[in-house]
């Protein structure tokens, strides 16, 4: 296991970005598909590992404990998604399916439904 113990705490967050930065990014893409939203995670995977060092009790390795961040960091955003709470109701029925992106899009802009990109 590895031992920070001897380093400040903001070095010990260059080490961890630095080590596992990568991995990080790979998982929360893997999870959510979109660049921007992966490096997005990555950020506030190791915001939170900052705010959390001292908590660090090292009964796993340090990559254990920033991979599980990174997981629980996913499933919060894709919680939040709000197409994932999407519920089609008479205003989207089947006449609509057919029609082109172009009135899809309207026809989203009326019912206020924003995805994010």
């Amino acid at each position: 296991m590895e031992s920070l113990a001897n380093l400040s705490q903001e070095d010990k967050l260059k080490w961890l970005m630095q080590a596992y930065g990568n991995d990080v990014i790979r998982v929360a893409f893997t999870y959510l598909k979109q660049k921007s939203l992966a490096e997005d995670v990555a950020q506030d995977v190791f915001i939170k590992c900052y705010e959390k060092m001292d908590t660090f009790r090292n009964e796993s390795s340090y990559k254990t404990w920033v991979m599980k961040i990174t997981v629980n960091r996913c499933k919060d955003v894709l919680k939040s998604w709000p197409f994932k709470n999407l519920l089609f109701t008479n205003r989207f029925n089947h006449k609509h399916l057919d029609s082109s992106m172009e009135q899809l899009i309207l026809l989203m802009k009326k019912v206020k439904i924003y995805l994010l990109m």
